[in-house]
C-alpha cells in the first residue's frame, strides 16, 4: 500500500501489476482532514523504464472535512512501469498549497 499525509490531506492506493507495462487493480482513497474550505486530492507518479516521470491524472475530493471518495481504475504505459508512488495535495482550485508524497513501489514484472 502507498500513502501519504500533508496538512489537510491523506490519500492511500493499492496497485497490483501483471506485467512491466500493466497495472490492474488500482484502488485510490483520499480524505480531507481540515474544515478549511480546500480540497484534496491524488494521482498517481510513475518512472517509466527509461528512468523519466510520468504524471497521471487527479483524483478530486470535494466532500469537506471527513469526506472519503474511493476510486478503481487500471493503468497501461506503452513505455513501462518500474516504479510507481503516490502525491497527496491539499488545493485552493487547481492551486497546490501543500503536497506530500509515497515511498516508491518497484513493479516486480519491470
Amino acid at each position: 500500500m502507498l500513502s501519504a499525509e500533508t496538512t489537510g490531506a491523506y490519500g492511500d492506493s493499492t496497485i497490483t501489476f501483471t506485467s512491466r507495462t500493466y497495472a490492474s487493480n488500482i484502488e485510490f482513497r483520499s480524505v480531507d482532514l481540515l474544515a478549511d474550505g480546500h480540497n484534496a486530492r491524488l494521482r498517481l507518479i510513475t518512472k517509466r523504464s527509461d528512468g523519466t516521470d510520468a504524471y497521471w491524472g487527479w483524483r478530486k475530493n470535494y466532500g469537506g472535512k471527513g469526506a472519503q471518495p474511493t476510486w478503481t481504475t487500471t493503468l497501461k504505459d506503452p513505455q513501462g512501469i518500474a516504479q510507481v508512488r503516490l502525491q497527496v495535495c491539499r488545493a485552493e482550485g487547481d492551486t497546490l498549497l501543500n503536497c506530500a508524497y509515497s515511498a516508491w513501489k518497484s513493479n516486480y514484472y519491470a
